[in-house]
């Protein structure tokens, strides 16, 4: 609940601030944390990380003011933040479609949740994590809430991670998706697939809802994956 994830943010807040306050004043010294990196396909590996005084504690707002300002004196478009308003799932009967019709409908879908121009891992990972729904559903009933079990019982959808190749080629050669000179995707077209299932966008809402609030629980894809169907596509369009 919004409650509980509020209180967890603060209690974040004071263990950090502890920690803090503790050692800003060093002007020598090591201070080492262990933490456990989940970012490798073989598994989680812990990793002690070494830190050197003195040290200096960043303000956020202050780097995005100045990253902002060089990227507008560059005129770079930023990514945009997915809308990712309520999580209210319909109440019309689920339409199943063939695995390569689904994801061509699925993939403009995020586009219209995420904004305009996305990196190839933001649409790839959405797709992923509908693939992989019913396998994590702790992860959906900790970000989505209350609707997730109605969302995962109603997800009767085959998938293919497969399919994600030709449908972005599918896409791409029909100029419904642009590759920018930047290496990022942006969507080319007034609308957004053609089936217009509610379901599909819920889906797409809630996929870019979990990759925005817990990106380190989505699992990650095999290396056979990525070797098959995200490096031929970063060779062939010059993708990011």
């Amino acid at each position: 609940s919004i409650v509980r994830k509020t209180a967890r943010f603060f209690r974040r807040r004071v263990v950090f601030y502890t920690e803090w306050n503790a050692i800003k004043d060093m002007q020598s010294g090591t201070v080492t944390r262990t933490i456990t990196d989940t970012t490798l396909p073989t598994g989680p590996v812990e990793r002690t990380l070494e830190y050197h005084a003195p040290f200096t504690l960043q303000n956020r707002e202050t780097d995005y003011a100045t990253v902002w300002a060089k990227l507008d004196a560059r005129n770079v478009i930023p990514l945009a933040e997915p809308d990712l308003t309520g999580t209210e799932v319909p109440n019309t009967r689920r339409v199943v479609l063939m695995p390569e019709n689904y994801v061509l409908e699925f993939l403009p879908q995020v586009f219209k949740v995420a904004g305009e121009v996305i990196t190839l891992d933001q649409l790839f990972t959405t797709y992923h994590i509908v693939t992989n729904l019913r396998q994590h559903s702790q992860i959906a009933k900790e970000v989505v809430g209350r609707n997730a079990n109605t969302w995962i019982k109603n997800f009767t959808q085959n998938t293919d991670l497969l399919e994600f190749k030709n449908a972005l080629d599918t896409l791409v050669s029909n100029d419904e998706i642009l590759v920018t000179p930047t290496g990022l995707l942006k969507w080319n077209s007034a609308s957004y697939g053609t089936t217009k299932d509610p379901w599909i966008f819920c889906d797409a809402r809630f996929a870019c809802l979990i990759q925005q609030t817990a990106p380190e629980k989505i699992p990650q894809p095999a290396p056979s994956v990525k070797v098959s169907v995200l490096a031929p596509l970063r060779t062939a369009y010059k993708i990011a």
